[in-house]
């Protein structure tokens, strides 16, 4: 009997040992795994956890117009509304994802067709044909960006030459 009792102690300890340690042993590893997430996060060393469309920094927006002051140039737009004055050029190492288009008739009638190129040697690489009407501005959610690549120059054009302004949304992506 006395051995009954000691055998069935020493069982009963093993088996509370190992739920102690089921237990505790998801938390050491826990604890280690955050120590090195934190160590490898830091403010000097950041980890992206959005998705580039929506860093602030990989955001553009350009203004195209023509006819003058600008003729046919995109101009990218601030954080502040403020326009630079001179053609944009997507950055070296870099593509530009057009996601959105509005387009704004100045003083156009009919239907048009606007066009989206890059000055070099690329050309056409977009068009629509818009009801070319002054009180009527439209705008365009592409589900599938626009993509243009390093040091394009986009350029946006009437057929008909009329006066038009058009706002190119997008973000920089590295591919």
């Amino acid at each position: 009997m006395k051995f009954a009792k000691s055998l069935l102690i020493g069982t009963g300890s093993v088996v509370l040992a190992g739920l102690i340690l089921t237990l505790l042993a998801p938390m050491a590893a826990h604890a280690i795994v955050v120590t090195l997430v934190q160590i490898a996060n830091t403010t000097a060393n950041p980890a992206i956890t959005q998705d580039t469309a929506h860093l602030a920094s990989q955001i553009v927006s350009l203004r195209c117009t023509s006819p003058a002051p600008e003729l046919n140039l995109c101009v990218q737009i601030g954080l502040h509304g403020q326009s630079t004055l001179s053609q944009y050029q997507v950055p070296p190492a870099s593509h530009f994802a057009i996601t959105d288009i509005e387009y704004n008739p100045i003083s156009a009638t009919g239907t048009d067709r606007l066009l989206i190129s890059d000055a070099s040697p690329t050309g056409t690489i977009f068009e629509r044909q818009y009801l070319a009407d002054a009180t009527k501005p439209s705008a365009l959610h592409l589900t599938t960006a626009i993509v243009m690549g390093e040091m394009a120059q986009p350029l946006a054009t009437l057929e008909s030459g009329q006066a038009f302004e058009v706002y190119l949304h997008g973000y920089l992506t590295a591919n």
